[in-house]
């Protein structure tokens, strides 16, 4: 993984956040809205399926209806584990999320 910075002076990775042990769910706000972040860029197969297989756990804490999430998939790599992962985690159909379109 490198580590560079963007014309505008941002700190940006080229590669997965999990394989540089970073926190690639997390919460941000946007606009006064709490979006749960959940960011694939640069992301393997596998750690596509790791990242959305624990997904659900972190969801199914949150309020009813309260998560709002946005997913990030610029660069990743899919196969047909990952896009099972994805499916069997089946988090934006729940109850809890505001967004229940699947992944798309």
């Amino acid at each position: 993984m490198k580590l560079f910075l963007t014309q505008d002076y941002h700190l940006a990775f080229e590669g997965c956040l999990m394989s540089a042990g970073l926190e690639p769910v997390r919460f941000i706000t946007h606009q006064g809205k709490r979006i749960l972040l959940v960011d694939l860029t640069n992301c393997s197969p596998s750690e596509v399926a790791e990242i959305v297989r624990a997904l659900p756990e972190r969801v199914t804490k949150q309020a009813l209806g309260s998560v709002l999430a946005l997913g990030d998939f610029t660069g990743a790599s899919l196969d047909e584990d990952a896009v099972r992962a994805m499916q069997e985690s089946a988090v934006f159909d729940s109850p809890t999320s505001r967004n229940p379109r699947g992944w798309g």
